[in-house]
């Protein structure tokens, strides 16, 4: 669980107050269009381009926490980016230092095609056309559409706003969508005016955030032959999908369907290294070209490899505590085997390069 004890020290406070000016232009990705790699098939293409441009959104500032204490009554703990990508925030809120409450989550170019719409309910909400739905698992869900200037039968990606109902009695009496649908009334007004990455919404500033991952994941290609292709899977992950792998007896040993893939995931984490010292099993520390990558080895041919991508720019996961871990940005590499993930992981840092 992500806090900072005091709200003043929380790591994104200056997302609570949105400037009212409009977002600055960061350069990049989103000035013209965009580059997109010519392993990405073409049927992908469009989603990779909308992915470039999503990752100039800044997630975390869509994010209030006034907004969200007014609504339940309860304090912030912090707007923390995902560990499975930039493009995903979580606001988490508690009652008391023992007792979590709320954790509202947004990601940006979440997938919501025609028959999402179909089942959700179009509303008005905070100024703004948008889609909820309540799921009997006691969780609810508002999209708002990113690509109403395609045809309708084409849209397929939103930002979405959701929430579940925390355990016990910390709802306190609301349900999962009257705390949707009256946060969103209040941070509507953000969301008109999208927040650009490097605007000075959110800081720590994450660089990597705007890296294209099927960049970092062209590297691989060539490992994986001739018909390789690219997989821009969301807006911080990307899959590089090359033939069968096959095992020493001859069968085919990949979880993925029968295909070897390596896929790129750019988040941010507490220290990986830390799998080793609480002795998890099949976790191990291994040196590339001077940084230390963690590879934890999975069931079923599967491995996970961890690194650092910048080590200056930190957040720390607890102000409270002394000790406390300190969470950065990471580039994470999953594939068939360790060895495997590591010489990927090789490629892909001399890829993306340095800070």
């Amino acid at each position: 669980m992500w806090t900072t004890g005091l709200l003043a020290a929380a790591v994104f406070l200056a997302a609570c107050t949105p400037d009212p000016s409009p977002p600055q232009d960061t350069g990049g990705e989103q000035q013209g269009k965009p580059q997109i790699e010519q392993a990405i098939p073409q049927e992908m293409r469009k989603d990779a381009e909308a992915f470039a441009k999503f990752r100039q959104i800044d997630a975390c500032a869509l994010h209030s926490v006034e907004a969200a204490t007014e609504v339940t009554g309860d304090k912030g703990d912090a707007i923390m980016p995902d560990d499975s990508g930039f493009h995903e925030c979580a606001l988490e809120l508690h009652k008391s230092e023992f007792e979590s409450t709320w954790n509202l989550r947004i990601e940006v170019g979440a997938k919501f095609d025609a028959r999402d719409r179909h089942e959700a309910k179009p509303e008005n909400i905070g100024g703004i056309d948008v889609f909820t739905r309540e799921l009997d698992t006691g969780s609810c869900s508002a999209w708002w559409p990113l690509d109403t200037d395609q045809p309708a039968e084409q849209q397929k990606f939103a930002i979405e706003l959701s929430t579940s109902k925390p355990s016990g009695d910390a709802a306190g009496g609301k349900t999962p969508c009257d705390v949707v649908k009256q946060y969103l009334a209040k941070v509507g007004s953000i969301w008109k005016e999208l927040p650009k990455r490097g605007g000075g919404k959110t800081s720590p500033e994450f660089k990597l955030a705007t890296v294209d991952p099927c960049g970092a994941a062209a590297a691989v290609l060539d490992a994986l032959g001739p018909q390789a292709r690219l997989d821009p899977v969301n807006p911080s992950s990307c899959t590089a999908i090359g033939a069968a792998a096959p095992a020493a007896d001859g069968k085919n040993k990949s979880a993925g369907g029968g295909r070897n893939e390596v896929r790129v995931t750019f988040g941010i984490k507490d220290d990986p290294s830390s799998l080793v010292r609480a002795g998890v099993q099949g976790a191990s520390e291994t040196t590339v070209d001077g940084r230390t990558v963690v590879l934890s080895q999975g069931r079923h041919n599967s491995c996970a490899a961890y690194a650092i991508w910048d080590p200056d720019t930190t957040v720390v996961v607890d102000h409270s505590d002394e000790e406390a871990s300190t969470a950065t940005q990471q580039i994470r590499i999953d594939t068939l085997d360790c060895e495997q993930a590591k010489t990927a992981m090789q490629k892909v840092l001399a890829k993306v390069g340095k800070p």
